[in-house]
């Protein structure tokens, strides 16, 4: 099977790409979310009423999350939580925290899924064009304002 990469030109690094190959590896999977910040699952916190966080030593139904393609070429995913069944959300255009609370998917629950060059994945929203961010190391919720992707951006995605 050959890897098709495609490029990303909003970002600085040559070792971040897009894979074909690791999306469909994860597509329609049930995975959860290991934050490199803290080691921590992201956790869609009570019921998914309150926004994404690391903060999980375990991964149970609120730390599972179902990954929808959005578009034929396996680019663009969305999460849906399994413990609502609604979908995580870059709220307020990205500059609200990560929630799931969307019966739909629209440009704000849309994701790009990174690969990093140490097999992470970071996640960039298609509502800012922002990475994903386990904020303050993780202590606080996720969300999308970061222009690039570091430690608090990358998650290691873990099928369930």
């Amino acid at each position: 099977m050959s890897m098709q990469n495609f490029n990303t030109s909003e970002s600085n690094s040559e070792d971040v790409t897009v894979t074909a190959m690791a999306l469909s590896c994860i597509a329609f999977r049930t995975v959860a979310l290991k934050s490199k910040a803290n080691g921590k699952f992201v956790t869609a916190q009570n019921s998914g009423s309150l926004p994404l966080i690391a903060r999980s030593d375990a991964v149970n139904e609120s730390e599972k999350f179902d990954i929808i393609p959005v578009d034929e070429n396996l680019s663009h995913i969305a999460l849906r939580a399994v413990a609502n069944q609604l979908y995580v959300t870059a709220d307020n255009v990205g500059a609200g925290p990560l929630i799931a609370n969307r019966d739909q998917i629209g440009t704000w629950e849309t994701f790009q899924v990174v690969k990093l060059a140490d097999g992470t994945q970071a996640f960039k929203s298609m509502a800012n064009n922002l990475f994903v961010c386990a904020d303050n190391g993780g202590n606080s919720p996720l969300i999308a304002n970061q222009d690039s992707a570091s430690a608090w951006e990358a998650f290691e995605v873990i099928s369930q």
